[in-house]
């Protein structure tokens, strides 16, 4: 999502900024980049406990895609190719064309891409934390199923045979329990009708 918000930031600077602001100084940011946007900022921001009069929770179901993935190695490309663009505007603004104030320069000569192509498709560090505050807020909304030690007679995980998947798995499980030491993770299963095999 960094290298969008940078992508925005950097056409916007080059067409909309004005010298007596900063993007530096923008607390509130537009952050809502479609399917890029960290599901932290979005969610319905609740711990309280589900609480139905007379009912009671018995069993607890997710059935979730991976968390936030780093792009595809085109998409990976793409995002390196922003230097070029970072630079001309450096080039600009110590030639005195734009109106950039001197902390966003600052910024964009420190930013570099942190996505390398090793990574593509893998899970991004904010899919893990998401996951992880995920399943945090569900211990919290649904403590008499969740907040309790891990047995496998009581919890079942499944997961595809991929590291975003796995790694997803991991976080929430991490959310739940506090730990995947104790944790039994079986094998994915090949070809399962539940879940996709990609």
């Amino acid at each position: 999502m960094l290298p969008l918000i940078l992508w925005a930031s950097l056409v916007g600077c080059q067409v909309t900024a004005k010298a007596d602001s900063c993007f530096a100084q923008n607390y509130n940011p537009y952050v809502l980049f479609s399917t890029y946007t960290p599901y932290e900022f979005v969610h319905e921001n609740t711990d309280d406990p589900v609480h139905i009069p007379q009912c009671r929770p018995v069993q607890f179901w997710i059935l979730s895609r991976h968390g936030t993935r780093y792009t595809d190695a085109a998409g990976i490309n793409n995002m390196w190719s922003l230097i070029s663009l970072r630079d001309h505007i450096i080039t600009n603004s110590k030639n005195g064309r734009g109106t950039l104030c001197a902390q966003d320069v600052d910024n964009l000569k420190k930013w570099t891409p942190q996505a390398v192509l090793t990574l593509s498709m893998n899970l991004a560090p904010q899919g893990y934390k998401d996951s992880y505050n995920v399943a945090r807020r569900f211990k919290s909304r649904f403590p008499a199923l969740l907040n309790q030690s891990y047995s496998p007679e009581k919890f079942e995980i499944r997961y595809t045979n991929s590291q975003r998947t796995t790694l997803t798995a991991l976080a929430f499980v991490d959310g739940i329990f506090g730990s995947t030491v104790d944790v039994v993770l079986p094998k994915p299963i090949p070809g399962d009708p539940l879940l996709r095999t990609t």
